[in-house]
């Protein structure tokens, strides 16, 4: 690939960076962030809630209610002590803040980027295959660059 030929993308790409650098949302969340991970106690906090929100968001379909529910209260006790919670509740503000900026963004590139070509299946089986290592393509003898 010629470099010098997409020099405006990359150019254009290093100045959108620095505007999000420089953009509050931005300094917020490195601010909360710094402040987050030198709290020992608020960054436990924290990480107990991400481990609760990744656990319920792995849940199959159909759990068992009752320990839904159990999962569920626990999820609201830990969520009504980080509202309380000035340390963590400021990154958690700040991170949404600047998430859905960068969520925006990621909107503008949605119609470039043909991604819904591709079943689930292939791309399980296409992030599978990267994740390996392996350089081969299903069903390919060459190998890709």
């Amino acid at each position: 690939m010629n470099l010098e030929k997409h020099a405006k993308i990359f150019q254009t790409a290093s100045q959108l960076a620095e505007l999000l650098r420089a953009c509050p949302e931005y300094t917020r969340y490195i601010t909360a962030r710094e402040r987050l991970l030198q709290d020992p106690v608020n960054k436990r906090i924290f990480m107990e809630l991400r481990q609760q929100q990744l656990a319920l968001a792995e849940e199959p379909g159909q759990p068992e209610l009752r320990e839904l529910d159990a999962k569920q209260r626990g999820m609201d006790d830990l969520l009504m002590s980080v509202a309380l919670n000035p340390v963590v509740n400021d990154f958690l503000n700040a991170e949404y803040n600047f998430g859905r900026i960068i969520e925006h963004i990621g909107e503008i590139f949605d119609p470039v980027l043909p991604y819904d070509d591709l079943e689930d299946e292939d791309v399980d089986e296409l992030l599978g295959w990267l994740e390996t290592g392996d350089k081969r393509a299903p069903n390919e003898s060459t190998y890709l660059n």
